[in-house]
């Protein structure tokens, strides 16, 4: 009976070995199941790796030396930041590049369409269509493009000579008219006594301006078998020229001031009266009307207001449109009747081109009644003024 017991008991465990082993060896076959998936994902794995280092190869072929910039970069940043935060930063900056691609697709897309509307042309637009515009601007570079450019800088160089040569030969005849202007009006002043002096314009060439005026004025600018641009002329003045039209074609607000000054041909002379005294020596109203007050320097301004408004006026016999008027108010206060009578002399000489309007005290009728031919006498009644005539005997 024992003995019977034992041998259930050692059936059992058989049985329950038996049970175990079948298990163990289903899991088994589970766990070799698995280990074969895995190694199938892993020799996917390994050949979607091979297919990206031949694409990265790829790409570094075609971006050449970003590819080394890329690398660099991506060292140093690994340097302070983990591989997700540099994988963030890179997406951000993916996703704003693609919205900035998209746009410029899209501006690339406008503007293909409107070559296409103007030059009926009919090609695919946006980056499918970008080699048959390229092929179009080869086309149109190998073609009229190239010649018309020519003729264009050709035009452009000689209407920058033309406006050189007009330029410079219209200053240099504004001078030497100048000149011959204060030549007519010294000698008009030649022999006219005021008080125990004589007065003569001495024109010159400013400072500031004195190279270019002797640019201007070169003999060469004029002299036959010459032109204003000759060579020998041109390679005298080459850096001055450069410099003076430079000034001229700057186009900004601030040159503004200094494209007048270079355009007024009266910025490259100088100005000054001398002045003669009865011992023959002699001085410049320049430094006389810093040293000097009363008719001493005030003869030499009415000489100077004739000159300037001869100069304004010129042309006046010949022009419908101008009547030469100056009009002095308070005029000839600090003269003596000497002095005012030798200007007038001196005015009268060119009364066909001024015509003077002169506001003066009573004590100054005297010497200037002589000179003009209307007097008009104002007298003041209370609120009132009266103007009468004043009859010049002389007439």
């Amino acid at each position: 009976m024992a003995l019977q017991i034992k041998l259930n008991e050692v059936q059992e465990e058989i049985e329950s070995l038996n049970l175990s082993k079948k298990n163990i060896e289903y899991e088994l076959i589970n766990k070799k199941g698995n280990l074969s998936s895995i190694n199938n994902s892993v020799d996917e794995k390994r050949r979607v790796l091979s297919i990206k280092k031949g694409h990265v190869e790829e790409t570094i072929n075609k971006i050449g030396f970003l590819a080394k910039e890329a690398e660099e970069r991506f060292i140093k940043e690994t340097e302070s930041k983990s591989f997700e935060v540099i994988k963030n930063n890179f997406n951000v900056s993916k996703e704003g590049n693609k919205t900035k691609l998209s746009k410029t697709e899209e501006d690339l897309k406008n503007l293909q369409g409107s070559y296409n509307i103007t030059y009926d042309f009919g090609a695919e637009v946006g980056i499918n269509g970008i080699n048959t515009f390229l092929d179009e601007l080869d086309n149109l570079v190998k073609s009229k493009v190239i010649e018309y450019e020519e003729q264009v800088k050709a035009s452009r160089k000689n209407a920058e000579e033309e406006f050189k040569e007009h330029f410079l030969s219209k200053i240099q005849e504004n001078i030497n008219t100048a000149k011959s202007e204060f030549k007519g009006l010294n000698k008009g002043l030649k022999d006219v006594k005021f008080g125990n002096e004589e007065y003569e314009f001495k024109i010159g060439k400013s400072k500031e301006n004195k190279e270019y005026y002797d640019m201007i004025m070169d003999n060469e600018n004029i002299g036959e078998g010459f032109t204003l641009f000759s060579t020998s002329y041109e390679n005298k003045h080459k850096e001055l020229l450069n410099e003076l039209f430079d000034k001229l074609t700057l186009d900004n607000e601030s040159n503004e001031a200094e494209l007048i000054k270079l355009t007024d041909y009266r910025n490259y002379m100088s100005y000054d009266i001398e002045i003669k005294y009865n011992d023959n020596t002699t001085s410049l109203f320049s430094k006389v009307c810093r040293e000097k007050s009363g008719g001493e320097t005030q003869t030499p301004f009415y000489v100077a207001m004739a000159a300037s408004f001869l100069q304004l006026y010129k042309g006046v016999s010949s022009s419908s449109e101008s009547i030469g008027i100056i009009l002095f108010d308070e005029a000839f206060d600090k003269m003596d009747d000497a002095r005012i009578m030798s200007m007038m002399e001196f005015y009268d000489k060119f009364n066909s081109q001024l015509q003077l309007l002169i506001g003066a005290p009573p004590q100054k009728i005297e010497p200037i009644t002589p000179y003009v031919n209307t007097v008009l006498l104002a007298i003041k009644a209370d609120k009132f003024s009266i103007i009468e005539d004043m009859i010049n005997e002389k007439l």
